[in-house]
């Protein structure tokens, strides 16, 4: 199975770009994380880099995957941002949004994790598919058949951290 990589980031209208990107790709499994630090407490960009660094530090390209390994992961992830939140008053509210793909090169599986609103798309066959939904409070209105005209989009009830 071949793999090619390609990431950017844009920083939008936000004084600070708090997305954290990476890949590994070993010779039986890869894994790719995009995460996006909550805004509006501080140490959004910590957590997303400790999401980041905690999944792949941890990763191994060598092995098989199954689902266990998959949650172990973002696991240890939210217990590293824990952590930092426990050890500094300022970090205390920090938090990360989370997408992450894990492939199995050998068995050609595809297995995923998200939290937050950050996304995951299929692209095939010339069309875009969402993989994911997001979890925020808009979405679950939308979800519900609610009015949603003037409600913040960025209110989240599932993130890391």
């Amino acid at each position: 199975m071949n793999i090619t990589i390609a990431s950017t980031s844009n920083q939008g209208g936000r004084a600070s770009n708090q997305d954290q990107t990476g890949e590994v790709v070993g010779n039986r499994a890869a894994c790719f994380v995009v995460c996006d630090g909550i805004a509006g407490f501080p140490g959004g960009e910590v957590a997303a880099k400790l999401a980041r660094d905690t999944i792949l530090d941890n990763f191994n390209g060598e092995k098989h995957l199954d689902a266990q390994s998959i949650r172990q992961h973002i696991s240890q992830a939210n217990a590293a941002i824990h952590q930092q939140q426990s050890q500094s008053e300022e970090y205390s509210k920090m938090g990360t949004t989370l997408v992450s793909l894990f492939i199995d090169r050998d068995y050609q599986l595809a297995y995923w994790a998200h939290a937050g609103d950050s996304r995951l798309y299929l692209f095939r066959r010339g069309y875009l598919h969402a993989v994911t939904t997001d979890h925020s409070l808009i979405q679950q209105m939308q979800d519900a058949g609610y009015q949603t005209s003037g409600i913040n989009s960025n209110l989240l009830y599932f993130a890391l951290g």
